[in-house]
C-alpha cells in the first residue's frame, strides 16, 4: 500500500514537471515562472560552487535560465523514470557553461574574505 502511495506521488510530480515543459515550450509565463522557482535554489548551489561567490549569482542564475528557456525544447524527457533528475542534469551542463563564460570575462574577479 505504502509503495502504491510512494509510486502515486512520483507519477504526480513527474505529470507536474512534464505539465510544465509543456508550457515552457509554448512560452507560457506561468509556466516559466513555476519552473523558474521550482529550479532556482538548485542553480544557485550550482552557480555559487561554481564562481566561488558566496552571494548569489543572479545574473548567471539569470543567464541560464534565459537558455533554458530558449533550448527547452532540446529536453527530452521521454521514458524517463524521473523527470525532474534528468531535467536538473540537463539545466546543470547549462548553467556550467554560464558560470565557465562567467569566469573568463575580464572583469571577473574572485573577492575573498579576509578572516580578522
Amino acid at each position: 500500500m505504502n509503495e502504491i502511495r510512494a509510486n502515486a506521488i512520483f507519477n504526480f510530480q513527474d505529470l507536474k514537471i512534464a505539465a510544465l515543459l509543456n508550457g515552457c515550450r509554448k512560452n507560457d509565463r506561468r509556466s516559466q515562472k513555476e519552473m523558474y522557482f521550482l529550479l532556482f535554489a538548485f542553480a544557485s548551489k550550482i552557480c555559487c560552487s561554481y564562481t566561488g561567490l558566496d552571494r548569489e549569482p543572479i545574473d548567471i542564475i539569470n543567464d541560464g535560465f534565459l537558455i533554458f528557456f530558449k533550448t527547452i525544447n532540446e529536453f527530452n524527457e521521454d521514458n524517463r523514470q524521473k523527470i525532474l533528475l534528468a531535467l536538473r542534469i540537463w539545466f546543470k551542463k547549462i548553467l556550467i557553461e554560464a558560470c565557465a563564460e562567467y569566469c573568463y570575462k575580464p572583469s571577473f574577479t574572485i573577492q575573498k574574505q579576509e578572516v580578522i
